[in-house]
C-alpha cells in the first residue's frame, strides 16, 4: 500500500470526487480489495479445483450445454424476431458456451504443465 498522502490523493479524486464514496474504506477492506483483484483468478481456480473437482466440471458443463440447447430452442421458436436476428443471437450464445468450454481446456493443459496459450 502506498503512504497515506498517496492514499489519501487518490481518494479524493478517483473514489470521492468521481464516484461520490463518502470515505476511504478501512486500510483492511483495501487491503483485501487489492490483494483479490490481484490474485482472484488464481484464488478461484484453486477453491473450484478443492471444492468442485473433475466431477464439478464435468457436472457444469453438461449444464451449459443443456442450457444452451434449451435456449437455442427458445431462440429458433420466437416469433417476434427475424432472421437475422435470430442467427447473430444464435452466435452469441455459441460464443458463451464455447468461451467455458475453451477456458476449462485451457485450465486442463495449465494443470497439465502446457501453457495453455498464456
Amino acid at each position: 500500500m502506498l503512504p497515506k498522502p498517496f492514499v489519501e490523493e487518490h481518494f479524493n479524486f478517483w473514489r470521492h470526487y468521481l464516484a461520490g464514496q463518502k470515505e476511504l474504506e478501512p486500510r483492511w477492506k483495501r487491503c483485501v480489495a487489492s490483494t483479490d483483484a490481484m490474485l482472484g483468478e488464481a484464488l478461484g481456480q484453486i477453491y473450484v479445483e478443492k471444492a468442485f473437482g473433475e466431477e464439478g466440471k464435468r457436472r457444469t458443463l453438461e449444464m451449459v450445454n443443456a442450457i444452451e440447447k434449451a435456449m437455442a430452442s427458445d431462440i429458433r421458436s420466437l416469433s417476434w424476431m427475424n432472421d437475422n436476428t435470430k442467427k447473430a443471437t444464435q452466435q452469441k450464445l455459441t460464443q458463451v458456451a464455447t468461451s467455458l468450454t475453451i477456458r476449462s481446456a485451457r485450465e486442463t493443459r495449465i494443470h497439465n504443465g502446457g501453457s495453455g496459450g498464456l
